[in-house]
Formats: structure tokens, C-alpha cells, sequence
């Protein structure tokens, strides 16, 4: 352990151990403490009273690319986290901004947008190299132009029983998409009973697993039986390709590798407060679902 992690402060190392033992972080390497940063001279002027920048912890790739900034003090809250999303980031080019106290753990993505992009969100863990890089990754796909393919033999397309296309449901996973790149967190899909709200999630989500815009997803219903339906009658019909779960108390931890998980609501509440608050990339709520998890 480096000199100047051996003189961290007794606020500093509990953290720094838990980046190092639990999350894998490399002292000197992937992980800088009180790493000092000067302003460079086309920020001075936004900047005038500042010299140098020297966050508590920098998190970064192995070619030296900053990652994340993790300031480990809110004794002034509003001005520490004004700090975070204005100097740190603009000199450090930070994508994941930690604020944090002995009693919680602030989150902030600057890739986020939309209503909720201003605020910083509580969370329980922080991220790996390698949860931090597939995030990178994933942005650069979002942000890229390349077609995404649905596939319409599972809900868009011609269908049979009715005698015709179900453009309806082509344009609600297209329009979801758009909204899903652009940033936009929460959305509202309303279907009458019949219309195909499952396949028509079933399509998104292989649209969105082959695109790489996701890794894994969570679907949420509020009765057994649904859980079932979803797992037999709606993910079985890409099940050659990505592993679906109906995760319980139970069976989480030996199952949480699979690409889908479904969940009934009240399992989830007393299982969410292990996962990590990155675990999934999309959660997909079915209706009647009316708790909210903090």
C-alpha cells in the first residue's frame, strides 16, 4: 500500500478498502487518492479561484482515463455536490460522480438526461473497472447511428389471428427506443387487455440485448402466475439465445448471471437491498405493480 494511502485519513480509508477488497479497484494503478489536478488554461477564466483540483478518489482505466470521482465529504452538501457536477467534471472528464458519508452513498451519471438528469440518486454500492467499462460501452453504442433490429415475428409484424400487421406495437418499441437513447429514464406504455403488452416487451427487450444497449433486464409482476406466463409463454420465445429467470429469496445468487430476470414484486422487496444499484440496465414493470422501492 502506497504512502499516501497508509496517511488517509480514518473518514478515507474505510472506503478506499472497500474499493480495493470488495469491487476490485488496484491502489496507484486504477485507484489515485488525493491525486492533485491543475486547471488548464482554457477553463482559468470559468474558473478564476481555483489553482488545482484534488479530489479524495480517482477511479480510472489501466490507459489513465478518468472514470470516476468519489469525494468522501458533505459537510456542505449542495456546494459539494455543485463542485462534482461543475470544476471536477469539466477538468476530469468524469462519466460517475460518488458523493459520500458515513451514512449513504450519492450517485450521479453524466450521461444522464432528461427530467431526472439534475439530481443526484442514493445508492448501495459503487461499480467495478469492469461494470464502469460496459457502461462506456453501452453509451457508445446508444449514441451511435447503426440500425437497431426488431424482430416482427414476435409482436409488429402480420398476425395471423386478427389478419393483420400489429403496426401498433412496432411503433410503441420504436418510440420506447428513441426515448431509451435519448436518456430518458422513466416511461409509461398503456395497452388495452389483448393488445400484446407481453410480446410486444419480449421484442423490445431482445432488440435492446442484441443491440448491446443492455446487459441485463428486470421484469416485474405482482402475482406467480404472471411470473410464469412471462417466463413460459414470453421470454421462452427467445430462450435460444438469452437465459430468462424467475429469480425468488431463494434462488437469486445462483441465478443472477441470466440475461432476464423476472420478479414478483413481493420478492423483490426483500431481495433489492443486496442487489447493486447498477445490477440492471432496464426494469420493465408490469401493470398492477404499485410499490415503490428506495
Amino acid at each position: 500500500m502506497s504512502k499516501k494511502i497508509n496517511e488517509a485519513t480514518s473518514t478515507d480509508l474505510p472506503v478506499i478498502l472497500k474499493l480495493i477488497n470488495e469491487y476490485g479497484w488496484k491502489i496507484e494503478d486504477t485507484l489515485l487518492y488525493q491525486q492533485t489536478y491543475d486547471i488548464p488554461e482554457n477553463l482559468k477564466k470559468d474558473f478564476p479561484t481555483f489553482k488545482n483540483i484534488r479530489p479524495d478518489i480517482v477511479l480510472q482505466d489501466m490507459s489513465g482515463e478518468v472514470l470516476a470521482v468519489i469525494e468522501n465529504n458533505l459537510d456542505k452538501e449542495n456546494k459539494d455536490l455543485l463542485k462534482l457536477r461543475t470544476i471536477v467534471t469539466k477538468v476530469l472528464r468524469a462519466r460517475f460522480l460518488y458523493a459520500c458519508s458515513s451514512e449513504r452513498i450519492l450517485f450521479y451519471d453524466n450521461a444522464w438526461r432528461g427530467l431526472d438528469a439534475g439530481e443526484f440518486k442514493q445508492v448501495n454500492s459503487f461499480m467495478t473497472l469492469e461494470e464502469m467499462k460496459l457502461k462506456v460501452e453501452q453509451q457508445k453504442k446508444i449514441a451511435s447511428d447503426k440500425e437497431i433490429i426488431i424482430d416482427t415475428t414476435i409482436a409488429g409484424g402480420y398476425d395471423t389471428t386478427v389478419g393483420k400487421e400489429r403496426t401498433y406495437q412496432l411503433e410503441c418499441i420504436r418510440t420506447i427506443i428513441e426515448n431509451f437513447k435519448a436518456g430518458k429514464q422513466k416511461m409509461l406504455i398503456h395497452m388495452a387487455t389483448g393488445l400484446g403488452k407481453t410480446r410486444t416487451a419480449v421484442a423490445l427487450v431482445k432488440a435492446l440485448l442484441e443491440s448491446g444497449l443492455t446487459k441485463r433486464i428486470l421484469f416485474v409482476v405482482d402475482r406467480r402466475m404472471l411470473a410464469e406466463q412471462a417466463i413460459d409463454d414470453g421470454f421462452s420465445l427467445i430462450s435460444g439465445k438469452y437465459t430468462s429467470s424467475w429469480i425468488t429469496t431463494s434462488n437469486f445468487r445462483a441465478r443472477r448471471h441470466a440475461s432476464i430476470h423476472v420478479v414478483v414484486i413481493d420478492s423483490l422487496e426483500l431481495i433489492h437491498s443486496d442487489l447493486p444499484s447498477t445490477f440492471y440496465d432496464l426494469i420493465i414493470v408490469e401493470d398492477n405493480v404499485r410499490v415503490e422501492l428506495n
